[in-house]
Order: C-alpha cells, then sequence, then structure tokens
C-alpha cells in the first residue's frame, strides 16, 4: 500500500492500564486489498498456491497487464493490494503447488 500510519506505543503508556486508545490517521487512497482462502476440492486450505492478479480493461477485453503475485500460507490465505480504477476487473488465476517427488533422481547435466 501507498500510504500507511506507524504508532509506537511504550511501556510507559501501557503502565497501569487495561486499555489503551491511539487514534491512527490514513490518507484515503485508491488502493483495494482483495483476500481469500485457497481450498481443495475437499475443502482443505492449499498451502504455496500461487495467485497471479491480472488487470484487465473493460474497455478493451484483450488489455491485459499482469501486476504480481501472491502466495498461500498454511491456512490457504493469501491477501493483494491493487489500485481501484472505475474502468478496470481483476482476475485471479490460481495454481496449485508443484509437487516433486524426492524418489525421481534428478539430472542436473
Amino acid at each position: 500500500m501507498k500510504h500507511f500510519a506507524e504508532r509506537i506505543i511504550t511501556p510507559r503508556e501501557l503502565r497501569n492500564c487495561k486499555m489503551l486508545q491511539k487514534n491512527i490517521i490514513l490518507r484515503r487512497t485508491h488502493d483495494v486489498l482483495i483476500t481469500g482462502t485457497v481450498l481443495s476440492a475437499e475443502y482443505e486450505p492449499i498451502k504455496d498456491a500461487v495467485i497471479v492478479i491480472i488487470q484487465i480493461s473493460c474497455r478493451d477485453q484483450t488489455s491485459k497487464k499482469k501486476l504480481g503475485y501472491a502466495v498461500t500460507n498454511q491456512k490457504g490465505k493469501f491477501a493483494i493490494v491493487v489500485e481501484k480504477w472505475d474502468d478496470m476487473n481483476y482476475r485471479l488465476d490460481i495454481y496449485e503447488p508443484m509437487m516433486i517427488d524426492k524418489d525421481i533422481p534428478w539430472n542436473t547435466s
């Protein structure tokens, strides 16, 4: 994200408190956070799946741009930040992790 806020909380501020309230102010942006979970057909989370984010123009469906990718965590969750534009759609292409059989000798020459 282009804009963020940082607030340091010191031990002195936490002394004798049960609850501490701090205000954090962010400037409004056109960024949108897309989150999700990748599951198998058995509804099990898929770790290390790759999600490719592609921006597609609403005016010209052939105008596509790869923006980047994300990899799912242990629980199959991912997060991607994109810019919000009224004339753009976003497509997520999801690829399952590549499984390597360790018993197969690989020719490295």
